[in-house]
């Protein structure tokens, strides 16, 4: 399964989930709708005519624009400025609901004249004066619902923005409950319409019941969104400074979005003006009612799977469009159409093949029991329609990700006038009976889909090339073949079993026996036709009993003792901190030759391996092998910079020479951006193979992959007098002299450029984290187990082939053409010699592992990375070498690299299996934001590079280690200390990386109190005085009931000194887990969460780093640890040891404090009990009274500054006593 299917599949997963609940409380509401008035009928089409009308309205208003417009421009604001997007954010949110607000007022007072359009002229006539009047009143009270939409929508996507997808597809079912009260409320007084009674007007008290209970629920439906934005820490306030706001342009684009929805409203306004006339040409008929219900069924899967599936889309293609990665953008695209076409198709069959029982269980009871089988001929000639919909829903979503608002809008007026044409073509015919205007309208709706999502698609791929309508086609026939069976049989069924469906009980069974069925053969003939996207979603389903979140902080807490039977005795363990992308001057570890050393002694430190740049400092490799050193004039290939191939391809920067080849760094002047070009000479017997190669690297359609763009058989090079573009600056190039070109014929191929680090220059800088590690391994085992199943491997993966990029996003390189490039790799390794395709694949993952972990190179040294030790024949694994390495990763890397793994484990031969270990490791985690600051760091010099280090000796630690100063050094994030001495388990003892001192005790620190923070604790602590006095009188009369469990503190702090314990005795920390609520994921680096209860001070939990405000950006009201105690015991102290720099934090315990499971939700589920501003080093809460609880939250609320001039806080040990 592949980490954006992944990613789509859990993104949506929470969003269907509560969309499903949604809709069957929406369709327990409409069958209670069709019990009590019928599905056809006046009262029937005037309930549903007052609400459509009001529901229209709003998407005309503003439906459209807040759904689409919003997301991409909240993103915006929240990357881009410096407040987290919270200016802009309230004064957008201000601006909408005043306008909202102004035209529901003059909507609501206009409803008579609103209703008019939607409405046919029957319902004016006189003979149901009585009817149009009830109507209207129900539509009176339910217009001010377009505000509270307006409102709920809004609220939605500044959380949707934000990644939280949830409650939006969550809050409908408050409406629903509510319209479920109202309607049982109603039969339970008024009854059921009987059948003549279906054409009579409504009561006075019965439509204000109707319309009040309709608007009641949306009210509530909005309201409830408040708390969710609350807890995302953003600050939402009225603004209504709106000049120069950048507001312009997001109207600008609202404009656009306002014509596609007018638009749409006008072929909505005909079709509900056609069919709500059925009901009033004096017999019954299909009417609004039907085609509302028929609508409101196949609109399930569209609602819970197509608009979940492409608003976790939109974000995403958002953000790609900001980097201008409009492949990764079109690979977007695609995925979720395939997604959504996975289930939309079967979806459409069963939909026609159970039209009948499924209008019969829901819409044929009580009144509705005689004309059910209008809603089912609608729902088929719906069925025509839905697959085009569904695309062409989510390539409008694709639109307004590249914020393209106007092309949507001109193609719907092509949809819409031809939805119109088609509609009174039908009208005209002889066909347009009352029973059949309903599924007249719908096969109209549907054939102008059928029309407007080719026009969509071909103008959509101007704008992302990489849209591949083959690709979506070929999936529609691969899954059409896995349905088409499905569909026949439960057609069959529901045929031969039409008699018995009198009877509902038995139309349930049918029903249900004839989807399950349908639903094993298509997931049957999905895994033969081995249709991927089916199988993850199975996938998905049965990982639910996987492995939790804790996992990896448990294997992170556990992995300095745990030792398993039959490991390896390591000849010298090297302790040293854990390395940090936000701790550069960390010492991080020992350069380990390949034959150790006796404890002891001390060896000068290995030179650096040369990365082997071509002429140009610290430029990245690229390349598997080393660079040639041709002289230059009898080089085959000649080219210099500001030459030009093809008339396109202006070359910039030589990457890479070899020995017949050469790869440079270009422009694309057509499409202006950088690629890689990769030059051989045209009549080389390399060059075929290098062409060949590439061609065939095409069938790679992940994004991961760098593409080939172009492969160019024959050309020459040609010199540019004026280039537009500039040049890099001269100091960047080789001081060399190159002859002009001569004019001979040179093939080439163009292949993609990634912006931003190999994992050779991240390497420089040390080990990555037990997250980056697994999660960038998880990356590329996902990414490969594509091809692999095409019988395709890369062979060539190393540090140098691997990307991430400035969004920590991770990018391979050189997929086929490496290998053709450098047939043969200086770099392998016996167990590596004969492996191809995948098994080798595997093979270098392992490696690449090893290196994460540890700065290694099995079979190195190579890519500017020593050589992996070696205990006889095999490499030792990397807990053998460096203390502190996840178990679970070292066994992974064993399995990987040994042909016969310790422990009697399997070996790992597939990449599909590699991934979904990584999977379970990771547990939904991943390390994007990790790895984007690393790149930033090392990008911007930020880091310190492996020369700049202290000498390290071989396997032993420091060479010297630094000697304590009397003097008093600028306090660092972790500082320096002398050096302890540990035993291995040989018994021999070895020296360790020093460990950092504990920080500056509190009383050492500067005082740091303003009058603000002295004021505020005075007024709590007088008002905490006044309440126990007034308890005090209160309850002072009441009797004394010793040894009572709830006995005041002020008497048990009167008993006797012999009761008490001379000193708070020490609780144990059972369990720890990381605090973040309002956090995306709600993580806060949760694999260190074991060193801040580890009992060594050396190793700490940190928070992320946070920008501009101290007060966790803005964004966040604090982030901390949640500590379980096993039990319930009182608690009076807690002790923190926190880092350098002034951090605000806070003691809080469960509110109520008896709970089972600590709350995890919401830090408003908590009381803070003991509070410390300014705190530095070692800090004592003391409670007051003490609490008995069994969980405590340490709350970090303000951080201090760190090296680099973010926020970021330490906790490096938590003790708590009582």
């Amino acid at each position: 399964m592949t980490e954006r299917n992944r990613s789509l599949v859990s993104a949506t997963a929470l969003m269907a989930s509560g969309t499903l609940i949604s809709r069957v409380l929406g369709f327990v509401r409409v069958a209670l709708l069709a019990f009590v008035f019928g599905n056809a009928g006046l009262q029937a089409d005037g309930y549903n005519l007052a609400f459509a009308v009001s529901n229209g309205l709003y998407f005309l208003i503003a439906g459209g624009v807040l759904n689409t417009v919003l997301v991409p421009q909240i993103v915006r604001a929240i990357k881009n400025d410096a407040d987290g997007g919270n200016a802009f954010v309230s004064k957008i949110v201000t601006a909408i609901l005043t306008i909202m607000a102004a035209l529901t007022v003059v909507l609501t007072i206009a409803t008579p004249l609103v209703m008019i359009p939607y409405s046919g002229p029957e319902w004016r006539s006189p003979e149901l004066a009585a009817q149009w009047q009830s109507v209207l009143l129900i539509a009176y009270l339910i217009m001010p619902q377009i505000f509270f939409y307006g409102l709920y929508v809004v609220l939605g996507q500044v959380l949707n923005a934000h990644g939280r997808f949830g409650p939006m597809m969550w809050t409908p079912i408050v409406n629903n409950v509510v319209s479920i009260a109202v309607l049982v409320g109603y039969f339970l007084i008024w009854g059921v319409t009987a059948p003549e009674q279906s054409n009579q007007p409504f009561t006075t008290a019965q439509a204000v019941t109707l319309g009040l209970g309709g608007l009641a629920g949306i009210v509530l439906q909005a309201l409830v969104m408040i708390p969710y934005v609350r807890a995302t820490g953003l600050k939402l306030t009225p603004r209504f400074d709106w000049r120069n706001a950048g507001l312009g342009h997001v109207f600008r684009l609202a404009v656009w979005t306002l014509a596609y929805m007018t638009v749409s409203q006008i072929g909505l306004m005909v079709t509900t003006n056609i069919v709500s006339s059925a009901s009033t040409l004096g017999t019954q008929g299909a009417g609004l009612t039907a085609y509302t219900n028929a609508r409101l069924l196949w609109q399930v899967p569209h609602s819970m799977i197509t608009v979940s599936l492409a608003t976790a889309m939109l974000p995403m293609v958002a953000r790609l469009a900001q980097e201008h990665d409009l492949h990764g953008a079109a690979g977007e695209g695609l995925r979720t159409q395939k997604m959504a076409a996975t289930v939309m198709v079967p979806a459409t069959l069963a939909f026609a093949a159970l039209a009948f029982p499924l209008s019969r269980i829901l819409f044929g009871s009580g009144a509705g029991a005689f004309d059910y089988g209008f809603t089912a001929w609608t729902l088929i000639a719906a069925c025509v329609g839905i697959i085009p919909f569904t695309v062409q829903y989510i390539c409008l979503r694709l639109y307004y990700a590249l914020e393209d608002t106007r092309t949507p809008a001109l193609q719907q007026i092509l949809i819409v006038g031809v939805n119109i044409a088609l509609a009174l073509a039908f009208v005209a015919s002889p066909l347009a009976s009352p029973q059949w205007l309903a599924p007249g309208m719908a096969l109209a709706y549907s054939l102008s889909y059928v029309v407007g999502v080719f026009i969509s698609w071909h103008n959509l791929r101007k704008k992302l090339p990489d849209l591949d309508s083959m690709v979506i086609i070929r999936h529609l026939v691969r899954v059409g073949l896995c349905a088409l069976p499905a569909g026949a049989v439960a057609l069959a069924i529901s045929w031969f079993t039409r008699g018995w469906q009198d009877s509902l009980l038995l139309t349930v069974l049918i029903t249900a026996v004839a989807g399950l069925l349908g639903l094993v053969i298509y997931f049957g003939m999905a895994r033969v036709l081995r249709v991927r996207e089916v199988n993850d979603i199975v996938a998905t389903v049965l990982r639910r009993g996987g492995r939790k979140r804790g996992q990896v902080e448990r294997a992170g807490a556990d992995s300095d003792d745990e030792w398993y039977p039959g490991d390896d005795e390591p000849t010298e363990v090297f302790h040293f901190p854990e390395q940090s992308m936000d701790d550069p001057k960390t010492v991080l570890m020992p350069r380990i030759g390949a034959e150790l050393p006796p404890a002891g002694v001390a060896l000068e430190p290995e030179p650096p391996v040369d990365p082997g740049t071509f002429g140009i400092p610290d430029a990245p490799q690229r390349a598997a092998g080393p660079l040639d050193t041709t002289a230059e004039d009898e080089h085959p290939i000649r080219v210099k910079a500001g030459q030009e191939l093809g008339h396109r391809y202006r070359l910039e920067r030589p990457v890479v020479r070899r020995e017949g080849s050469q790869s440079w760094q270009a422009w694309d002047s057509v499409l202006g951006r950088q690629v890689m070009v990769h030059l051989l000479p045209a009549d080389s017997a390399q060059a075929e193979s290098v062409l060949y190669a590439s061609r065939s690297a095409a069938i790679a359609t992940d994004s991961r992959f760098l593409r080939v763009l172009d492969v160019v058989p024959s050309a020459t090079v040609t010199e540019i007098s004026d280039p537009a573009r500039p040049l890099p600056e001269a100091d960047s190039w080789p001081r060399r002299s190159v002859t002009p070109a001569e004019p001979d014929r040179l093939a080439y191929v163009v292949t993609e450029w990634a912006e931003g680090s190999t994992l050779q220059d991240l390497l420089r800088d040390g080990p990555l984290t037990a997250v980056e590690a697994a999660w960038l391994l998880h990356e590329l085992a996902d990414a490969l187990s594509g091809i692999h199943e095409q019988q395709i491997g890369h062979e060539r993966l190393n540090p140098d082939t691997v990307v991430i990029t400035p969004t920590g996003n991770v990018k391979i390189a050189g997929l086929l053409t490496e290998v053709a490039l450098q047939p043969v790799d200086p770099h392998t390794d016996d167990n590596a010699e004969e492996l191809v395709d995948e098994l080798r694949d595997v093979h270098d993952l392992g490696r690449l592992l090893y290196a994460c972990l540890l700065c290694r190179w099995p079979g190195g040294p190579a890519y500017g990375l020593g050589e992996a030790p070696i205990a006889g024949r095999s490499w030792l694994t990397p807990r053998q070498v460096r203390a502190g390495v996840s178990p679970l990763l070292d066994e992974l890397c064993d399995r990987m690299l040994n042909p016969t793994p310790r422990h009697r484990k399997p070996p790992i031969h597939s990449s599909a299996e590699l991934a979904g270990e990584l999977t379970r490791v990771l547990a939904g985690v991943d390390a994007v934001a990790e790895l984007e600051q690393r790149v930033r760091q090392q990008r911007s010099g930020q880091v310190t590079r492996a020369d700049q280090r202290l000498p390290l000796a071989r396997g032993i630690g420091p060479a010297h280690p630094p000697a304590p100063t009397p003097t008093t050094p600028p306090t660092p994030t972790r500082p320096p200390a002398p050096q302890i001495m540990v035993r291995s388990r040989s018994g021999e003892t070895t020296r360790t990386a020093a460990i950092p001192e504990r920080p500056p005790a509190e009383e050492e620190r500067p005082e740091r109190r303003s009058a603000a923070r002295l004021i505020f604790p005075a007024l709590l602590a007088l008002a905490f005085v006044l309440v126990i006095a007034v308890a005090r009188i209160i309850g002072g009369a009441a009797p004394s009931n010793e040894g009572e469990a709830g006995a005041p503190a002020q008497q048990q702090g009167t008993e006797s000194a012999e009761q008490q314990p001379s000193e708070p005795q020490v609780h144990e920390i059972v369990a720890a887990r990381d605090f973040d609520p309002q956090g995306d994921d709600q993580t806060e680096n949760p694999d260190l969460v074991g060193d801040a209860v580890d009992g060594d001070p050396e190793t700490a939990w940190r928070t992320l780093q946070y920008y501009n405000n101290p007060e966790l950006g803005g964004a966040k009201r604090g982030v901390g640890l949640v500590l379980d105690l096993g039990e319930p015991v009182p608690v009076s102290t807690v002790d923190v040891l926190l880092g350098s720099g002034d951090t605000d934090l806070e003691l809080r315990v469960p509110d109520p404090v008896a709970v089972d499971e600590p709350p995890m939700q919401s830090d408003e589920d908590w009381r803070s009990v003991a509070s410390v501003d300014g705190a530095q080093g070692q800090t004592e809460l003391t409670l007051d009274p003490a609490e008995e609880t069994r969980y405590v939250l340490v709350y970090l609320t303000r951080l201090p500054a760190n090296d680099e001039g973010n926020y970021q806080g330490f906790i490096y040990e938590v003790e708590v006593s009582g």
